[in-house]
């Protein structure tokens, strides 16, 4: 078994956190726990199941820290709604390719979970 040290793979939400008012986005900043893991030197990669960010927006605090190589989204056109669903296996299935651990999984019989816990088996630091 291949230990992957000093990987991260964190969802937007955890790596960041927005601040609301009325409904509308009134900040968004580096969450304590992206910035944690970058003075770890842990090499942080986003995972976003949203197929669209906005670099000069709401996502803007990820991408001043994170290169936008490892900023992966999900593709436009995929179910996203269920963990069987095609969008979101893409979405890990890519992650894991990204960082090095990619076997030959049989994906019919796997979710974004599944694919998920590959990751934090392998020592990834999965949140």
């Amino acid at each position: 078994m291949h230990t992957f040290n000093r990987i991260a793979l964190l969802d937007t939400s955890r790596a960041r956190e927005v601040q609301w008012a009325d409904g509308q986005i009134v900040s968004a900043e580096a969450s304590p726990r992206l910035l944690a893991l970058l003075a770890e030197g842990y090499e942080v990669w986003i995972i976003s199941t949203r197929t669209t960010l906005y670099p000069q927006g709401v996502d803007g605090c990820l991408f001043e820290l994170i290169p936008p190589q490892r900023i992966l989204h999900a593709r436009e056109g995929m179910d996203n709604s269920h963990a069987g669903a095609e969008g979101l296996i893409d979405l890990w299935a890519r992650a894991l390719e990204a960082v090095g651990l990619w076997a030959d999984l049989d994906l019919e019989y796997l979710s974004w979970l599944d694919l998920r816990a590959q990751a934090a088996d392998q020592g990834i630091v999965v949140s």
